[in-house]
């Protein structure tokens, strides 16, 4: 560690970046076993296979139908709130990507965030993400608020008074 770095200083934005990938993988793993049972019950093995980016909601929607996609949708919501309020909150303070970076989520006054607060950081960022024709531009100001200002503090954080830090 440099001498100019303390224990408890703002995360750089990289840190930040790729603990979040991390996570979003993790998360994603239910997701894709999920829908590989689902396509399996339903004798249609390899239709998840052949998704694309960029395919209509329309089109998803005839390979899956609205009802597997909206119990999919409540279930990713759901267990996400629950991994990021649950593992910023406990005495880890970090989701396993954080821990991995070195990083840890604290309120304002550096004290450990309650499941309260963490699940204000997560419902005041993290839905935002998948709205339509805002979610791209929600994600790209989050991440300039986390990686040019002083406390590198992301839209999120500042809404539910958090900081991300790292050791």
């Amino acid at each position: 560690m440099s001498a100019n770095v303390t224990p408890t200083s703002p995360p750089t934005f990289g840190p930040r970046c790729l603990a979040a990938i991390v996570d979003f993988v993790v998360l994603a793993i239910p997701v894709a076993v999920a829908v590989s049972f689902y396509s399996v019950f339903n004798k249609t093995p390899t239709e998840f296979l052949n998704l694309h980016p960029g395919e209509s909601p329309a089109e998803i929607s005839g390979k899956f139908g609205v009802r597997f996609l909206s119990v999919l949708s409540g279930g990713y919501i759901l267990g996400s709130w629950l991994y990021f309020a649950i593992t910023e909150s406990s005495s880890r303070q970090a989701t396993p990507g954080k821990r991995i970076f070195g990083l840890y989520v604290v309120d304002v006054n550096r004290r450990k965030v309650t499941f309260g607060r963490a699940t204000a950081r997560f419902f005041a960022g993290r839905p935002w993400i998948h709205v339509p024709l805002f979610g791209w531009l929600y994600v790209v100001v989050d991440c300039l608020f986390a990686a040019i200002p002083p406390r590198k503090q992301a839209i999120h954080d500042r809404i539910a008074g958090c900081l991300v830090l790292r050791r």
